[in-house]
């Protein structure tokens, strides 16, 4: 009789939400093209960085298999929300520098029913970091994490 208890009990836990944060660097010594670095929180219920250089399409990693942001990942849904906060840009960043969220302003709450991603770029000889929160919330605040996004242009 109690197996069948805590087996009904596994069926019917509840999702898991992480960020556990994490840090991507893009380093280019050979040329001054574009060279990006990213984040993206998906509607697939997983976590990526990636990054490129010389101009390349961005090459994504996902962060864990087994965390980061919602396991199971079939439990993603657009009920669950994600913002960007504490943005902190590199005081002694190249001109060329940015920073481009396909959300929208930081410290805005989005629905996680499509990909959400943050990027930093370098298109001039420099070097550029980027560091921020990611918060993931049902209601409440269900987890943070912070992030660290680096370019090292130095052609």
């Amino acid at each position: 009789m109690i197996p069948l208890i805590l087996v009904g009990a596994m069926a019917h836990a509840m999702p898991i939400v992480t960020v556990s944060g994490g840090s991507k660097t893009a380093a280019d010594g050979t040329s001054v093209y574009d060279s990006f670095c990213a984040i993206k929180i998906d509607a697939d219920g997983n976590v990526y960085l990636g990054s490129s250089i010389d101009g390349a399409a961005v090459s994504y990693t996902q962060v864990s298999t087994v965390t980061d942001w919602i396991r199971p990942a079939s439990a993603a849904s657009a009920l669950y929300e994600v913002r960007v906060t504490s943005v902190d840009h590199d005081a002694g960043a190249a001109t060329g520098s940015g920073w481009s969220t396909s959300p929208g302003a930081d410290g805005s709450w989005f629905t996680l029913d499509i990909d959400r991603e943050w990027v930093i770029n370098e298109t001039v000889v420099g070097i550029y970091q980027t560091t921020f929160t990611i918060e993931i919330r049902l209601g409440t605040t269900l987890d943070t994490g912070a992030y660290d996004l680096n370019i090292e242009n130095t052609a």
